[in-house]
C-alpha cells in the first residue's frame, strides 16, 4: 500500500509541476485562466486516480487475516 502511495503521488506531483510550466511558461496565463486550469487538471487527476483504484485490485487484497467469502 506504501509503494501505491508513493507512486501515485509522485505521478501527481509531476503532472502539478508540468500544468504549472505549462501555464505560466507557455500559455502565461492570467491568473482566472490559472486558477481554472489548476482546477480542471486537479480533477481530471484525482478522476483518473479514483478509476484507476476502482478497477484494478489491490494485490494481497484476498490475504487479509479474517477474509471469508460469502
Amino acid at each position: 500500500m506504501r509503494r501505491f502511495m508513493v507512486s501515485f503521488g509522485l505521478v501527481s506531483s509531476f503532472f502539478d509541476f508540468l500544468t504549472f510550466a505549462g501555464l505560466v511558461l507557455v500559455a502565461r496565463a492570467t491568473p482566472a485562466t490559472f486558477q481554472t486550469a489548476w482546477f480542471v487538471e486537479s480533477l481530471l487527476t484525482e478522476l483518473a486516480i479514483v478509476m484507476i483504484v476502482r478497477t484494478q485490485p489491490f494485490s494481497g487484497e484476498a490475504d487479509q487475516a479474517g477474509f471469508c467469502p460469502s
